[in-house]
Order: structure tokens, then C-alpha cells, then sequence
């Protein structure tokens, strides 16, 4: 009953002004992204949502487990005709929410259009739409609404939210039943994302508030239960989380939501850290020592000095550090809202004209409170001189459209500063550039909302001023003004196109995909990382991609998570995972000569023997950055009487080093880099399709993982020149491969992966430039190490830096009057800067 008077309520309430454009608006922006909209999983956690929806309800995602978008997206994907396109059909469920919060900011700024001005609706169309469609085509918007995340159903709900308190602010509205409303999407918000209590708070504030000088129509028992009710009502996607950890599939978060403390620590998000961005970094650093996974390097041990010190120093240590965090947190938000590089009509149009709403809105705050009342009657729709004496005749008897306008303005400003300081102080991310720029991007959508309001006011305000009524402004003006901003968001959308168009990319789709095809025939895998465990999860359990391979999430490893699927891995594959929980137990408890004692889960069913003394051996593969495993040779290798060899993508195959021994590493570079080759054909279309390697965007995750394809090339070659000198094989006698030979060879990969590859790591220079160094060929050398000392190198890197320095300036001042110095001076210029120094 309840509930059917909250939908009554909203179909009186919805006949305002803006409903005629909101259905437009929801078709143009569902037509723009329903054509941008990737066709496969993009990178970060969407993989992870097509994955958990393809398999509900045996599936959670990363806490707080977002039952809601789940749920919803598992329904989309049991629409999809096939497997292939269950990806697009979890990427149309954002770009429906997008759509749909565009056309709830069109009603929204509407609303609040008609509070700020309700005698005069000139232009109020105009403003809302505008406003709308700039927030759709706003590049993080745009991004978001093309696949599977939580950002296009929080900005539905949050704007939602924003709409409904606008509706209540009506002398006329039922508030009740739009506070249940209200009520109802607060509890559904939170299913979806915590940071959603940052503007419902101080909504729910300025309602009770208001409602308080006015009817008080909400400060009753009664309807204080009914609210109560409507927003438990919203959280009961909750009820998800133990009933999906009933019969947990392998590629479930592994959390103990099945029991009461471990369902509030899901919730809660314990883990990462309540409305935080990422892991804590003292749950990470457990995490890793646990597990043995890395050892913790000078980088690891200097934040955690860092850390230490800032918590533990000075509260003026401490306050410094916090506004250090504030102010260039603040910075990525104006740049962000406001992208001048990549849209400039919106770095024009948002801040101006928020800010020129903001003017406005403290005009009105002056005008309401300090000079003489004017009362508006919405009866004759004439405004007359008077007063109002008492607080409820302010709200309700008088109807003062400035007052309620900057009420709504005030609580929206409280919202939106509430939510900048509470993010900016718990954003733990310690860098905002790369791909953790992009990341923390996504954030700045819901203050974005308010921003498009209030653009919609400034714009209205500011052409209310400069068209002058009368017949000219009604004939030319008036359509100018129109003509102007449809052409502002036609360049707009013309201008981000070639940027916002995924239909056809599928860079990481198809790099991991490629990898998980040249994994060794029933391997385990162990993953570390969001994006390769997400999207090497959807091509095995959506798309039925190499069910033989064994895929390890890294955390599994953590005895707080390992427990939960120990006795099903050990079942199913015959891989023990030790209650140690440090890979070297891993390896111990697994390992024999040439790989893991393991089955699959084929062999399993195919024979009941297996399980004993009849298992397969089972290669293990790492995938992640273990190089901060230190050298080989070291004496804190943790993993002893083996080593890691590169496969496809930036694994490493474990060995032992009687099976390494028997290898030539030239050999296995040079069929690993044929096995890439078959990927890059389709990788490097990827890329072409998408714009090419400089239209990757930094922060991009298309950027990074194609970063990673040619980095895993450069291992390979890296490899096999180390190989070439002896570091890694004994045997190039026993191939007959002459030392001479195979450094030729090797240098040969480098310098064709030279020609191919976007970008050259210092690593790759510095070690293709020693391959030419051994072979006495210098311009080739000087050419790699001449950029190698020229280029900013990672810390690790400086003291080799410094040492080939010289060695590189005595050379070129040998060579000065040479024609070879003229072309190395060419290809790097700073190097004779680089050499005055010296």
C-alpha cells in the first residue's frame, strides 16, 4: 500500500516542467552510447561484473559486494543470445542508467529552475537541456556509461535522489509519500556504493530541516517509521551476500559474508577500508608477507617510514600531510569537471556557468533574508509587496520562490563541499597521475551532478539578462540562443568522438585472451591483479576458454581467504593449497620435477584414479609483478632450487632448475616471441581500431595493458640476450649454437622489437646497448645508451645510469667530428647536454 501511494505521488508530482524534454533526452543519450558502448569487457572491475553476473547466484564481487548491480546485470545477461555477447549486454545495462540519469538531471535542473524562477520559465527548457546533455557528453560520464561498473547506477540513484528533494521543496508536493521514495533510494544507493551517504546525509538534513519551518508533515512517530521501513526496504539486495556464499563458485570473492561478523566486514568493506579507494596499506603489507608473494622493497619499507611518520608524528605533521592530500586531490577535481585538453565547451559552460549559479543562489540567500518580502501567489500567479512574519508562512503561506530556491541551493552546496572533503581526505591513492588518475576520475560524477544544476541556473540567469523580451528576442534572439547551444553540444560530442568510441575496442579482451591460448596445456595459474584476474575470469567461465588451466587469485594464498576454497581446489584439481600460505609452501607442497602434481578437472572425471599416484604434472605460471622477487642469484630468494622463465603476457613459468638446466634460453625466447606473434595481429588491430598508441589515453586501461603487451616483448628479448652471455643456459653447446651466434640472434630480436615498438624501456636500452657493446658495434650502442643516460630513469636505475654516462660522453667526444656523432646527436639531442654536465 505504501508503496503504491509513493508511485500515485510521483505520477502527480512528474507533470512538471522539463518531463516533455526528459524522454528526448533519455533517447539521444541512450542512441550515443548505445553505439560507443564496448562490445567487451573494458579493463578494471568490469570483467569482474560480467563474470559474477554470468554466474549468479554462486558469485560476489569485491566488497560490498554490490548485490544490486548484480542482480540487475545478471538479468541482462540472461538476455544475451550467447555467450559472446553477454560483455555487451552488461555494458547496454550502464549505458540504459546513463541515459536515464540524463533525463533525471533534465528534470532535476527543471525542477529546480522553476523554484529559482516560477513567474518566469523563459529559457528554462533551454538551460535543463543543456545542462543534460553536457553531463551526458562529459568524458567521464560518457566513459562509465559503456560498460559494466557501479558509477552509471550510482549516478542514476544519487541524481534520482537530488530530483526527489526537489519535488518535496514544492508548496504543493505530498511529502510523505516523496520522502519514502527518498527513503527507498537512500537504501538502494547503498547497496551500490558508500559514497552515496555523502549526499544523502545532508539531503536528508535540509528536508527535515525545511519540513521542520514549515507543515512539519515528517516530525511525527509515524511517519518516522515509514521512512525507517522504506530504507531497510532498499537494503534488502543485502540478503545477496550469504546466499551466494552458500555453494561459492572458485571465481567468487572469498568472503565470509556467511557468518555475522564476516557479512559487516563485507559490507563495510574492512578490508579496503571504509570509504576508501583501495587496500590499507598495512592490510596490503600483511597481505604480501603472508603470502611470500613480494619482498618488501627500500620503495615498500620508505612509504611505510612515510606512513609511519605521518601518523605517528606531530598533529601539525599530521594536518600538513591531510591538506597536502586536500589540495591536490581538489586540483584533479577542477581538472577533471573541467577538462580544457579534452572538451573544451564543457571546461567553457560547467564552471562559469556554475559559478554564475552559485552568484545567484547567494543573491537569492540576501534577498530572501535581509530585504523587504515579496510574496509570490501561485494562485493569480501575480507578485505582490509583503511580509511574512513567521517561519512556517516563509515556507508554506507566502510560497517565496527565492527562499526555496536557496534553500535547495544551500542543502545542494552542503552536499557537494561534504562530499569534496570527505573524499579528498580519505582518497588514499599516494599518486593521481597514470591509470590511479583515471581511477580516482570516476569519483568526481556525483559532485558533477550538482555542477550541471547549477550551470543550469547560472545559464538561465545569464540569458535572462542579455535577451531582452519583446519581439526581437522572441524571433531572433530567443532561437539563437537555442541554436548556439545545440551547436555546443554537437561540437562537444563531434570533439570527444574519436576518443569516447569503443564499439570496436577490444584491446584488453584480446590481450589477455591471447595469453590464457598460450598458457602451457593444464597449468595453474596464480594471478595477481584487479584487471588480468577479472578478464582472464571471463574468458574461462563466460566464453568456456581453456577450462584446463587453473586459475589462483593471489589473495587465496592469505590464510584468511585461503580456507574457504582449500578443500574444493583440492578436490577438483588436486592442488594442495597449504595452510602455511607462502608461495615457497605452495611450490613445497606441489612441486616435483617439471611442474605442480595436479590434475584436471577432465582427467579427474575421465578417471577415478588420479588422485593418487596416476596425477599429472600441473606447470605453474605467475602472473604479475614478481620481479621484486629480487635476482636469482640473491641470497633472499625466496623461492629456492627454482626459477622463473617469461611466458606470454608479464608471467613467469616456474622451474626447477633441473628442468631450467635442460633449456636453452635463446631457444625459449625466441618460440615464446613466435607465440606472440600469432596474438599481436589481432592485439595491434585492437589498437589501430581504437585510434592508434597516442590516442590511448595515460589513464587509460587500454593504454596500460597495451603498455604490458610490448613490455612482455621486451622481457622475452631481455631474456635471450641474458641467455646470449651466459646468465641463464649451459647448453647453447649442446644445440649447437655458438656463443657468437646466439648474441647475434639475441641482438636481432632487439633491435626488430626496436622498430615495432611505440616506446623502449631504459631496461631494453640498457641491455640491447651491452648485447651491441659485446659485438663492437658502436654507433648501435651509442645510439641505445645515448638515449638510455638521456631519458629519466626509475631510482634502481641511477647508479647504472651514471656509470654508462661516462662511458657514453668519452665515446661521443672520440667521435666528435664524425659523421656517426652527428647522427647519434640526432637521434638523442640531449645527450650533448648530458655530457657538458658530466
Amino acid at each position: 500500500v505504501a508503496l503504491s501511494r509513493v508511485v500515485v505521488a510521483l505520477a502527480m508530482v512528474v507533470q512538471g516542467p522539463g518531463t516533455q524534454l526528459a524522454g528526448a533526452t533519455f533517447a539521444l543519450a541512450l542512441g550515443l552510447y548505445a553505439r560507443t558502448c564496448y562490445r567487451t569487457p573494458a579493463g578494471g572491475d568490469s570483467a569482474e561484473f560480467v563474470v559474477v553476473a554470468a554466474l549468479f547466484p554462486r558469485a560476489l564481487a569485491h566488497p560490498p559486494g554490490y548485490p544490486l548491480l548484480t542482480a540487475l546485470s545478471a538479468l541482462a545477461v540472461s538476455l544475451a543470445p550467447d555467450a559472446e555477447q553477454a560483455a555487451f549486454a552488461a555494458n547496454l545495462l550502464s549505458a540504459v542508467l546513463g541515459a536515464c540519469t540524463a533525463a533525471v538531471v533534465q528534470l532535476a535542473a527543471s525542477e529546480l529552475l522553476a523554484l529559482a524562477s516560477p513567474s518566469a520559465p523563459r529559457f528554462r527548457g533551454l538551460a535543463a537541456g543543456l545542462a543534460a546533455a553536457l553531463w551526458a557528453a562529459h568524458p567521464t560520464v560518457w566513459l562509465y556509461s559503456l560498460q559494466a561498473e557501479v558509477f552509471a547506477l550510482n549516478n542514476f540513484l544519487v541524481s534520482l535522489l537530488i530530483w526527489l528533494f526537489l519535488l518535496l521543496l514544492r508548496p504543493e508536493a505530498p511529502r510523505l509519500p516523496l520522502a519514502c521514495a527518498g527513503a527507498l533510494t537512500i537504501g538502494l544507493a547503498l547497496c551500490n556504493q558508500h559514497t552515496s551517504v555523502l549526499f544523502s546525509a545532508p539531503l536528508v538534513l535540509g528536508v527535515l530541516v525545511i519540513d521542520g519551518l514549515g507543515k512539519r508533515s515528517l516530525w511525527n512517530a509515524k511517519s518516522f517509521l515509514a521512512l525507517v521501513l522504506c530504507g531497510l526496504v532498499g537494503l534488502l539486495p543485502y540478503a545477496y551476500l550469504p546466499f551466494a556464499q552458500r555453494r561459492p563458485h572458485l571465481f567468487t570473492w572469498p568472503s565470509e559474508a556467511g557468518t555475522l561478523s564476516g557479512f559487516f566486514d563485507t559490507v563495510l568493506r574492512k578490508d579496503y577500508g571504509t570509504l576508501q579507494l583501495q587496500a590499507t596499506q598495512r592490510w596490503e603489507r600483511l597481505l604480501l608477507k603472508d603470502s611470500g608473494f613480494d619482498s618488501i622493497t627500500d620503495v615498500d619499507a620508505a612509504r611505510a617510514q612515510n606512513l609511519t611518520s605521518v601518523s605517528s608524528g606531530s598533529p601539525s605533521a599530521s594536518l600538513d600531510a591531510w591538506g597536502r592530500r586536500l589540495l591536490a586531490n581538489g586540483r584533479h577535481f577542477v581538472a577533471s569537471c573541467t577538462p580544457w585538453d579534452a572538451s573544451p565547451t564543457h571546461a567553457l559552460l560547467v564552471g562559469p556557468g556554475a559559478c554564475l549559479g552559485v552568484l545567484w543562489g547567494l543573491w537569492a540567500c540576501y534577498w530572501s533574508c535581509c530585504r523587504p518580502r515579496r510574496r509570490f501567489s501561485h494562485v493569480g500567479g501575480s507578485i505582490a509587496d509583503g511580509d511574512c512574519s513567521s517561519s512556517a508562512e516563509k515556507l508554506d503561506g507566502c510560497n517565496e520562490a527565492p527562499v526555496l530556491a536557496s534553500a535547495a541551493i544551500v542543502t545542494l552546496w552542503l552536499a557537494l563541499v561534504t562530499y569534496l572533503l570527505v573524499m579528498c581526505s580519505l582518497a588514499n591513492f599516494e599518486s593521481v597521475d597514470g591509470v590511479m588518475g583515471g581511477v580516482m576520475e570516476r569519483f568526481w560524477m556525483q559532485p558533477l551532478l550538482v555542477l550541471a544544476l547549477l550551470q543550469a541556473l547560472g545559464v538561465q540567469k545569464l540569458l535572462e539578462v542579455i535577451v531582452p523580451k519583446g519581439i526581437v528576442g522572441w524571433l531572433l534572439l530567443e532561437p539563437l540562443a537555442g541554436a548556439a547551444a545545440v551547436a555546443a553540444v554537437a561540437g562537444a560530442v563531434w570533439h570527444l568522438w574519436e576518443a569516447m568510441d569503443h564499439s570496436e575496442d577490444t584491446v584488453v579482451a584480446d590481450f589477455y585472451g591471447c595469453a590464457l591460448r598460450a598458457m602451457p596445456a593444464n597449468a595453474t595459474l596464480l594471478v595477481k591483479g584487479d584487471t588480468p584476474t577479472n578478464v582472464l575470469r571471463y574468458w574461462q567461465a563466460v566464453r568456456g576458454l581453456r577450462p584446463d588451466v587453473l586459475l589462483l587469485a593471489a589473495p587465496l594464498l592469505s590464510p584468511r581467504l585461503r580456507d574457504l576454497v582449500r578443500d574444493a581446489v583440492h578436490e577438483e584439481y588436486g592442488v594442495h593449497l597449504p595452510r602455511g600460505g607462502a608461495l615457497k609452501y605452495f611450490l613445497s607442497g606441489n612441486a616435483s620435477e617439471g611442474g605442480l602434481v595436479g590434475y584436471s578437472a577432465a582427467a579427474r572425471a575421465s578417471s577415478p584414479q588420479v588422485g593418487g599416484a596416476l596425477r599429472p604434472k600441473r606447470p605453474l605460471v605467475l602472473w604479475g609483478h614478481y620481479g621484486s622477487l629480487g635476482p636469482r642469484s640473491s641470497a633472499a630468494w625466496p623461492l629456492p632450487g627454482f626459477g622463473l622463465w617469461p611466458v606470454l603476457g608479464p608471467a613467469r613459468l616456474v622451474l626447477t632448475d633441473g628442468t631450467a638446466a635442460k633449456l636453452d634460453g635463446l631457444i625459449w625466447a625466441q618460440r615464446q616471441l613466435q607465440q606472440l606473434g600469432r596474438c599481436p595481429t589481432r592485439l595491434r588491430s585492437a589498437v589501430a581500431r581504437s585510434g592508434g598508441w597516442t590516442r590511448l589515453a595515460e589513464h587509460s586501461w587500454e593504454k596500460h595493458v597495451a603498455s604490458s603487451y610490448w613490455s612482455t616483448a621486451e622481457n622475452f628479448v631481455v631474456h635471450g640476450i641474458q641467455s646470449a652471455v651466459g646468465g641463464l643456459s649451459t647448453s647453447q653447446t649442446a644445440t649447437g649454437v655458438t656463443d657468437d651466434a646466439s648474441l647475434r640472434a639475441a641482438a636481432a630480436l632487439g633491435d626488430r622489437l626496436i622498430r615495432l615498438a611505440p616506446e623502449v624501456s631504459p631496461n631494453l636500452a640498457r641491455t640491447l646497448g651491452l648485447a651491441h657493446h659485446m659485438q663492437n658495434d658502436t654507433e648501435k650502442w651509442l645510439h641505445l645508451w645515448g638515449t638510455y643516460v638521456s631519458a629519466p630513469v626509475p631510482q634502481q636505475e641511477a647508479n647504472m645510469q651514471s656509470r654508462l654516462r661516462r662511458v657514453v660522453c668519452d665515446e661521443l667526444r672520440k667521435q666528435a667530428a664524425s659523421a656517426l656523432a652527428l647522427r647519434v646527436v640526432r637521434a638523442a639531442p640531449a645527450l650533448p647536454g648530458v655530457c657538458a654536465a658530466v
